[in-house]
């Protein structure tokens, strides 16, 4: 086998590497944002049932059903009674926790998916993609999509570009 056909192979294989690198982030992703969907649906079940029927009678006692001022008192209620209320903060912390990991995740897919474009361009860009990936301890497979990358560069390294 050839340089070339060693560093062609060696770019293939360290390309292969980041897409299932890219690939089980983006399944935990999607494992996030349906949690996020789920969080939504039962704050909008019983829930914000119960928070809106206190919301609207401290907001009644107040002011006039209807009013500006009514709908402030209300909308101030009901984040309070969430604050106050163990489902809800719970579920509201759970909420943010996974809006946060799937927005890290996003960030980390487009850096994956960088290093592996940049896997088939030169030694000198794909190892500059491969630093600016951060370093995961949550998946794995980045440590075999580096060790790829690697490979490739001491392939590639010195052939005609």
């Amino acid at each position: 086998m050839s340089a070339q056909e060693k560093c062609d192979k060696a770019r293939s294989e360290a390309a292969g590497a980041w897409e299932a690198y890219a690939s089980v982030m983006a399944a935990a992703r999607d494992q996030r944002r349906a949690r996020i969907k789920d969080i939504a649906t039962a704050m909008r079940g019983d829930i914000n049932e119960r928070l809106s029927q206190r919301a609207a009678a401290e907001a009644s006692r107040l002011h006039r059903q209807g009013t500006a001022e009514w709908h402030r008192a209300y909308t101030a209620r009901q984040q309070a009674g969430c604050t106050s209320d163990p489902e809800c903060s719970k579920l509201r912390l759970e909420r943010a926790t996974a809006e946060h990991e799937a927005a890290s995740l996003d960030e980390r897919i487009s850096a994956a998916r960088r290093a592996k474009q940049a896997a088939r361009e030169t030694p000198k860009t794909a190892r500059e993609a491969v630093e600016a990936v951060e370093e995961d301890f949550e998946f794995a497979e980045v440590k075999l999509a580096r060790a790829s990358s690697e490979v490739a560069h001491e392939a590639c390294s010195g052939l005609q570009e």
